[in-house]
C-alpha cells in the first residue's frame, strides 16, 4: 500500500473516525480498551500508508541484510517473534537513513556502526540481550 492508494487511506480514515465516535459513547471498560486497541492499530496502518509512499517499491530491503550482518536469521525472527519483526519493519519503513544503511551494508560496516544511524538499534540490542 502507498499514499498513492487513496482507497486504503480512505478505509483507514473511516475506521479511525468510527472508533473515535465510539469512544464518545458510554462503554464498559473492556469494550473501551478493545476500541482503543483497534483505534491504535488503524492509526498505525494509516501512518504506514503515508510512509510507504516515501519508501520506494521495497521500503524494508535493508532490514534482512542488516539482520544477517548482525547474525540474526530474518526468517527465524519472523517465525519466533512475529510482533518484534513487524515492529522493526514498521520502523525501517519510516527510516530516513536508508542511504547510510545501504552504504554501511555495502562497506561491510553496518554491524559495527548501526547504532550511529539505525532507529531500530535499541530493538536490535534487545534481541541480543534476550539470547
Amino acid at each position: 500500500m502507498s499514499k498513492r492508494d487513496p482507497i486504503a487511506y480512505f478505509v483507514h480514515r473511516q475506521n479511525i473516525t468510527r472508533y473515535q465516535r465510539l469512544l464518545h459513547t458510554p462503554l464498559e471498560p473492556d469494550r473501551r480498551r478493545a476500541v482503543l486497541d483497534l483505534l491504535a492499530q488503524e492509526e498505525a496502518a494509516e501512518r504506514e500508508v503515508d510512509i510507504a509512499g516515501d519508501g520506494g517499491a521495497h521500503p524494508t530491503d535493508e532490514l534482512p541484510k542488516l539482520l544477517r550482518a548482525l547474525g540474526i536469521v530474518p526468517q527465524r525472527l519472523a517465525f519466533d517473534d512475529s510482533d518484534t519483526m513487524q515492529g522493526i519493519q514498521r520502523v525501517c519503513t519510516a527510516c530516513g537513513n536508508k542511504n547510510q544503511c545501504q552504504r554501511e551494508l555495502a562497506a561491510g560496516t553496518a554491524a559495527i556502526r548501526y547504532h550511529d544511524y539505525c532507529p531500530n538499534a535499541m530493538s536490535l540490542d534487545t534481541l541480543f540481550d534476550s539470547k
